[in-house]
């Protein structure tokens, strides 16, 4: 075990982003969570997220391999949030920001808001049985205007007020972003995060 770990909390729910979030219409992008695919377990690995299935697997759209890539040179092929920031965001915007909503790969029950020097070196995860896993390369994961327009509940909400949104959301309130260490690991619902 590390030393010197903080625990933060329990996995409480975990998904991957089958394809974007951002959607379009005839009056532009706008913020759609209907691909989110919340699973008990997923595998992780340097590129991304990933879910098995018989029939294949599901990739998550920050994982290096999917067709539709998000990963923007591998700064953000897993993503992290806590129950705590949605609290947050909650007691601002409304109860329509759900847990998991934002679309990050892993919630964890954390009830405090977490900054980024708690987290800067990394997160450890670690299961029942003692296999952890190492995720590094920690940074923020800004807010997007959709987002933003989505936590205001209002698709045509003029630049101005997305800009306050989007301050609020960053700093870490959207969550982490995070790349798994060597190999090929198994994370699931209930496993316990640390710092």
């Amino acid at each position: 075990m590390h030393t010197e770990l903080i625990e933060l909390g329990r996995i409480v729910r975990l998904q991957v982003q089958q394809s974007s979030l951002k959607a379009s219409s005839r009056d532009g992008k706008y913020y759609d969570p209907e691909p989110l695919l919340a699973v008990d377990e997923i595998v992780v690995d340097a590129s991304g997220a990933s879910v098995e299935r018989p029939d294949g697997p599901v990739l998550d759209v920050h994982n290096a391999m999917h067709p539709e890539t998000k990963n923007r040179d591998n700064t953000n092929p897993l993503s992290i949030g806590f129950v705590g920031h949605y609290d947050h965001i909650r007691g601002r915007y409304g109860e329509h920001l759900v847990n998991g909503i934002a679309g990050e790969n892993i919630l964890v029950d954390t009830p405090r808001v977490i900054d980024l020097p708690t987290v800067a070196t990394g997160f450890v995860i670690a299961d029942i049985d003692g296999h952890q896993v190492d995720l590094d390369n920690v940074r923020v994961a800004h807010p997007c205007v959709e987002f933003g327009r989505f936590v205001m509940n209002d698709r045509n909400a003029p630049a101005r007020d997305v800009s306050d949104v989007l301050r609020f959301l960053d700093d870490g309130i959207r969550g982490f972003y995070a790349v798994a260490a060597q190999g090929r690991h198994e994370i699931r619902v209930g496993d316990t995060v640390y710092a």
